[in-house]
């Protein structure tokens, strides 16, 4: 769900962001398949035209990361997260001497977004339980795995979930959902529904670190 501008009710939304475009430096298309080179190395594409997530298949050394051009690594880095903010923030520190010092970057990168950039990064995020669309779509369905095995019961309450956290906080449930059940994804859910905005907002704020480390780990392992 992309974040609403505005207030309504009384509710704080995120404001929209504003578009942003990233160069792929060969793209072949065979049929509705992307198939993408970044920076001479082939880029899987998991999905369809429109749903597709830029992952590379073998993953990047760092020391390969650190070397990208910079068009590369920015396509690489919002292949992580939506957020051209944090994006440019990560790649503008290259070089990292090592993996921990790339993901303590992107805990500050995170922590640093204001609302419009909080807003872009949440626009990438599909809600818990939905079939994922969109640039990240193979990283969510990785980190939503369990959700495909979700009792009829618990699927239909973090769908009735989604929709009242929607609405009380202008945007998507964010969670770091990898290597967690349905069922504690609902009563994460259910906790944070009595929230605070402003503590709700330190919590998004945790929960995409986390799942930017996550994928960011994976990318430059």
């Amino acid at each position: 769900m992309d974040a609403v501008a505005g207030n309504v009710h009384g509710m704080h939304r995120l404001p929209l962001p504003a578009p942003t475009r990233v160069a792929h430096d060969v793209v072949t298309v065979v049929g509705r398949e992307a198939r993408v080179e970044l920076g001479g190395k082939p880029v899987e594409m998991i999905g369809h035209i429109g749903e597709t997530s830029p992952m590379p298949a073998d993953g990047l050394s760092l020391d390969q990361f650190n070397a990208l051009p910079a068009a590369d690594a920015r396509l690489a880095a919002n292949g992580v997260c939506a957020s051209a903010a944090w994006a440019e923030d990560v790649i503008a520190h290259r070089p990292y001497a090592d993996v921990a010092a790339v993901l303590a970057r992107s805990d500050d990168a995170v922590f640093a977004l204001d609302d419009i950039e909080l807003g872009a990064a949440l626009a990438g995020h599909p809600r818990i339980g939905d079939r994922p669309t969109g640039a990240h779509a193979a990283w969510s369905r990785r980190e939503q795995a369990s959700m495909s095995n979700a009792d009829a019961d618990v699927a239909e309450r973090i769908r009735a979930g989604n929709l009242a956290y929607e609405e009380r906080f202008g945007h998507v449930y964010l969670v770091c959902a990898s290597g967690r059940s349905p069922e504690e994804l609902l009563s994460i859910l259910e906790s944070r529904l009595d929230n605070a905005p402003a503590e709700e907002r330190a919590v998004v704020l945790s929960e995409l670190a986390a799942i930017n480390r996550l994928r960011l780990g994976r990318l430059v392992a």
